[in-house]
C-alpha cells in the first residue's frame, strides 16, 4: 500500500540532499505531502469535495489565518493538516493546529508535517483542546510495519474518528510505557531498582543495596538481548511508530544513603547527620538538622495552601498555634498567621513530620531523607567524644564537658544525666514559661504522689524524673539538650 509512497519520498529527499538544496514549503507540499494524501488518506488533493486548501479556520482573534489543508467528508472538515518545509523542526509548531481545532468544534484530528515526518494529534485529554503531545509519530524514511498498520486507520474510506481516537489513547499509553522501559533499561531509576530489590533482598533497601541492584539489573538487561543489540534511543523511536511524552525522570541522586521517612521513624537508633530531603515530586532540598527537616516539610505544605487558621485538623491542633498566641521556643511561621513548633527531639520530629504529611494528603513513604554515609571518625578513648557517639555498653566516661567549657567529673551514667539536667535548669530552660511541651511529664514542680521512680531535684519547685538504665539516661539527656536548643554533639565526654 505504501511502497510507491516510500519510493517517491525517498527519491525526492535524496535529490535535495545530493543537490545540497532546501525545498520551499510549496515544493514540500507538491512533491511530498500531496503523495501522502493520496496513498495514506486516500484523497485526491485536486478534488475540491475531498480537500480544501487554505481552509479558513475562522479564528476570531486572528482574522484571515488559514490552515494549509482540510480533509473533507460530506463537505465538513474531519482532519486539518499544517505543513512546513522539509527539514524544518516541528517542535512547538503544533500551537497553530491547536488554535485551528479550538475554533472548529467539530474537528478533533490534526496532522503536522515537514513532508517526511508526520505527527498526529487529537483532543484525547479534553474535548476540542488539542493535546500537547502527538499520539502517533511517523518517519516515512523509517516506516516500521507497526506504523503502516496504524496509518491505515486514517484512510478516508474507513475513517472512524471516535474509534481512531480510542485507539490513539492506547498507542499513546503504550508509547509512554515503552519510553519509560527504554529509559529504565539504559539507566535504572531508584523506583525501578527498588521493585526488584524489595522482592529479592533480605533486609532494608539502603543506598548501598540499591547500588548493587542497579548493577545487577544492568547485567540482566544485557543478558536479555542478543550480543551487539541495544534498545533504541528516544531519538530513534520518536518518529518511527507510536510516540508520546516520556515520563519525568528524577535527577541523579546525591551521594549518601537515602531512606524513606517512615523507615527512620520506626528505626531503633538515632541518626546524627542528615543532608537532604526528597519529596514525591522529586524536588530536593538541602537540610542540616532535624529541626530543618520539619521546617522544610511544613514550609512546602504551607506553599501548597494546606494550612488555614480557621480549619486546623484536630490531629495537628497541639502542634499549630496562632502566631499571636503561641509560646514555642523554636518555630516556623506560616503564611496564614500560624506557627508550628519545631523545638523537638529527632523521634518526635519524625513522628510529627509524618503526621503533617498525612493530614495534607501526602504519602510519607514517598518522602526520602539522605543520611550522611560517611563513617564517623575514630576518636581515641582519651579524647572528648560527642554525647551522641557514646555507647552505654562501654565503660562510664570520667569527665563531661558542656559547650561553654564547663566540665564535671562523673562516676556513673546517673551523674552524667544529673549534670546535664541541672546545667539546663540553671540556664532557665525548665521555667514554666519556657518549658517545652514535650517535657511537662518529665519535669514537674514536685514529684507525683506515690511515684515509683526516683525524681531529681533541680532547684526550687523543679524536679526531673530519673531513668533507671544507662541507655535511657543517655537518650533522655540527648533529648533534653535538643529540646532546649543545644546541639548534643557539642556536649562531650571522655
Amino acid at each position: 500500500m505504501f511502497e510507491d509512497l516510500i519510493e517517491q519520498v525517498t527519491k525526492v529527499i535524496q535529490y535535495y540532499e545530493d543537490q545540497g538544496d532546501q525545498p520551499t514549503e510549496r515544493e514540500t507540499i507538491d512533491k511530498l505531502v500531496h503523495p501522502f494524501m493520496e496513498h495514506v488518506l486516500g484523497v485526491d488533493y485536486r478534488d475540491p469535495t475531498a480537500v480544501k486548501a487554505e481552509y479558513d479556520a475562522d479564528i476570531s482573534r486572528s482574522k484571515g489565518e488559514k490552515v494549509d489543508y482540510a480533509i473533507l467528508r460530506d463537505g465538513e472538515p474531519v482532519i486539518l493538516i499544517e505543513c512546513k518545509a522539509l527539514n524544518t523542526s516541528l517542535n512547538g509548531k503544533e500551537s497553530q493546529l491547536k488554535r485551528y481545532i479550538g475554533a472548529l468544534s467539530h474537528v478533533s484530528l490534526g496532522i503536522l508535517t515537514d513532508g517526511r515526518h508526520y505527527r498526529f494529534y487529537a483532543d484525547l485529554d479534553q474535548p476540542n483542546i488539542l493535546d500537547n503531545e502527538p499520539f502517533l509519530c511517523v518517519d516515512l524514511m523509517k516506516l516500521a510495519s507497526e506504523a503502516t498498520d496504524q496509518l491505515k486507520w486514517f484512510h478516508t474510506s474507513c475513517l472512524d474518528v471516535e474509534a481512531l481516537k480510542e485507539a490513539g489513547r492506547g498507542w499513546k499509553t503504550v508509547a509512554a510505557i515503552m519510553r519509560m522501559l527504554e529509559s529504565e533499561w539504559m539507566e535504572p531509576s531508584r523506583e525501578y531498582v527498588e521493585v526488584f530489590a524489595r522482592r529479592l533482598h533480605v533486609g532494608p533497601v539502603t543506598g548501598s543495596v540499591r547500588k548493587r541492584y542497579t548493577n545487577y539489573l544492568r547485567q540482566a538487561h544485557r543478558l536479555l538481548l542478543p550480543e551487539g543489540i541495544t534498545p533504541a534511543t528516544n531519538g530513534d523511536k520518536s518518529d518511527n511508530g507510536i510516540c508520546g511524552s516520556p515520563e519525568p525522570r528524577p535527577g541523579d541522586e546525591p551521594s549518601g544513603d537515602w531512606k524513606p521517612l517512615t523507615d527512620l521513624a520506626t528505626a531503633s537508633k538515632l541518626y546524627k547527620n542528615i543532608n537532604a530531603i526528597c519529596f514525591a515530586d522529586e524536588s530536593i532540598t538541602q537540610i542540616d538538622s532535624w529541626a530543618g527537616l520539619l521546617r522544610t516539610i511544613v514550609q512546602k505544605l504551607d506553599s501548597e495552601g494546606c494550612f488555614s487558621a480557621d480549619d486546623i485538623p484536630a490531629r495537628l491542633q497541639y502542634y499549630i498555634k496562632r502566631t499571636s498566641e503561641h509560646d514555642f521556643r523554636q518555630y516556623v511561621e506560616l503564611s496564614s498567621g500560624l506557627a508550628v513548633n519545631i523545638s523537638l527531639g529527632q523521634k518526635d520530629i519524625l513522628k510529627r513530620a509524618i503526621a503533617f504529611l498525612q493530614e495534607c494528603g501526602h504519602d510519607p513513604k514517598k518522602v526520602y531523607i539522605e543520611l550522611n554515609s560517611e563513617p564517623p571518625p575514630v576518636t581515641p578513648s582519651d579524647e572528648f567524644r560527642p554525647l551522641t557517639t557514646l555507647n552505654p555498653a562501654d565503660s562510664v566516661p570520667q569527665t563531661i564537658r558542656f559547650k561553654d567549657g564547663t566540665t564535671e567529673t562523673i562516676k556513673s551514667w546517673a551523674d552524667l544525666f544529673r549534670f546535664i539536667a541541672r546545667k539546663l535548669a540553671a540556664e532557665g530552660h525548665f521555667q514554666p514559661e519556657r518549658l517545652a511541651h514535650n517535657l511537662h511529664r518529665t519535669i514537674r514542680e514536685q514529684p507525683p504522689t506515690g511515684a515509683t521512680v526516683p525524681w531529681i531535684k533541680l532547684g526550687d519547685r523543679q524536679y526531673i524524673r530519673d531513668h533507671g538504665s544507662a541507655s535511657d539516661r543517655l537518650k533522655v539527656a540527648v533529648r533534653l539538650l535538643t529540646l532546649c536548643g543545644h546541639d548534643p554533639d557539642e556536649c562531650t565526654a571522655k
